[in-house]
């Protein structure tokens, strides 16, 4: 998924499974495909338009990725750290952003999971301040901690090796 981008690593790695089960009684769901999609560090998405961003980037796959489930519903992403979706906003800020994210979407038989996932701020924070081409960016981050799914709940999932 990351093509060579200047970044920060990052390994995302996603289980799917019955959570909603009895307590005890979890089941791996294993043939799901599994869609991943985020923004680089300068907070562009790939094959997306100018109508939605400073830089067409339509054509590239660029931080794109889908895999299909393994028999214990796991899938595994080799990317980077995501940058900032820069969104247009109305005057006078021209610009808005939002937390850092990545984009999932889940498909299994005729159900579909669509849902985005947060970095822990500490974290984000660090690189963001430290590391290039993070920092060079114009924005603040947008803390993820207020943002729908908790940043302690992604922790399990996400984490940086390398």
């Amino acid at each position: 998924m990351a093509e060579r981008l200047p970044d920060v690593p990052l390994w995302l790695g996603i289980t799917l499974g019955c959570l909603a089960a009895a307590p005890g009684c979890c089941f791996s769901l294993a043939g799901a495909v599994v869609d991943v999609w985020h923004t680089s560090p300068s907070g562009l998405y790939s094959n997306v338009g100018r109508d939605l961003q400073p830089i067409d980037t339509v054509g590239q796959t660029f931080l794109r990725g889908h895999q299909v489930t393994d028999e214990n519903g796991y899938v595994g992403f080799d990317t980077i750290v995501p940058g900032w979706e820069v969104v247009a906003a109305a005057p006078p800020l021209m610009v808005a952003q939002r937390a850092t994210h990545i984009h999932v979407k889940a498909f299994h038989e005729h159900e579909v999971l669509t849902t985005q996932l947060v970095l822990p701020d500490p974290l984000l924070n660090q690189i963001y301040a430290d590391t290039e081409p993070y920092k060079s960016h114009r924005f603040l981050n947008a803390l993820g901690s207020t943002a729908p799914m908790s940043a302690s709940v992604v922790a399990k999932t996400i984490s940086s090796t390398r």
